[in-house]
């Protein structure tokens, strides 16, 4: 599942780092910063994978605990995009010289790319559980086509810009096409709506507040995060109670 995903759709990332290379010397230093969401949103699904399956299984309240799950993973990620994005310039000022600074206005769209590829990971599973691989490769084909027809036209426009939201774009349809076929064939209570209401503000925030100092920025990531947390509060909530019971059996587990 994982692998014709990373192989179609992830070829858009590709063509964004070719399009800065070709236009930006610094490919490497913006390869860490987009890898970086990566690196961790793989480490959570090396466990997540046999955790699903396992849950499908033995909870018929599974479909509850994934759309927690889908929560936790949006807030947490959309947080550290939030982070990235506004402290860019600090962070590629940090990483390389003072002239590449212009580049911060690409790790917006790279890094929330990333943070919706994520989430078409967990949704895809309802497909993988129920054996509807078909529906995923649907899914891929028609972000890819996207894909390709949406860089065609926005680099010579934007140039790297247009490839960093072509990035974001794809990964986004990804997402909602393949939960629009999960959710057919094994419904979760994702929180669907409210994670596209948040994430159009998160990206509006990130908008209105990027060419502003650093504390107005440092000020809106604050903001930016109370909000996120307040508006998934009760998945944050059932979260943190989960993690209690887990501790507390594994505590009465001991010697």
């Amino acid at each position: 599942m994982a692998a014709i995903t990373a192989r179609s759709v992830t070829s858009d990332t590709k063509t964004t780092m070719e399009v800065i290379k070709s236009t930006i010397p610094c490919k490497r230093m913006m390869s860490r910063c987009s890898t970086a969401v990566n690196m961790i949103s793989s480490a959570f699904f090396t466990s997540y994978t046999a955790y699903a399956f396992q849950k499908a299984n033995e909870d018929p309240d599974a479909p509850k605990s994934f759309a927690v799950i889908l929560s936790i993973y949006y807030v947490f990620f959309t947080i550290v995009c939030l982070v990235g994005s506004l402290l860019g310039k600090e962070i590629i000022g940090i990483m390389a010289a003072s002239e590449y600074a212009g580049a911060a206005t690409l790790l917006p769209g790279l890094m929330l790319g990333q943070m919706f590829y994520g989430l078409n990971q967990i949704s895809s599973y309802g497909l993988s559980i129920t054996k509807k691989p078909i529906y995923l490769a649907i899914s891929v084909f028609v972000a890819a086509a996207f894909s390709l027809v949406a860089n065609f036209v926005s680099i010579p426009l934007l140039g790297p810009l247009g490839a960093s939201l072509t990035s974001t774009a794809s990964y986004a349809l990804l997402f909602a096409l393949t939960t629009h076929f999960a959710q057919k064939h094994y419904p979760c209570p994702f929180e669907l709506k409210r994670i596209g209401i948040t994430a159009a503000a998160m990206v509006a925030l990130c908008a209105l507040c990027f060419p502003l100092a650093l504390p107005a920025r440092l000020a809106a990531i604050v903001a930016g995060t109370l909000a996120l947390c307040f508006s998934f509060r009760k998945s944050l909530r059932q979260a943190r109670r989960a993690l209690e019971s887990m501790v507390r059996r594994k505590k009465g587990n001991l010697p």
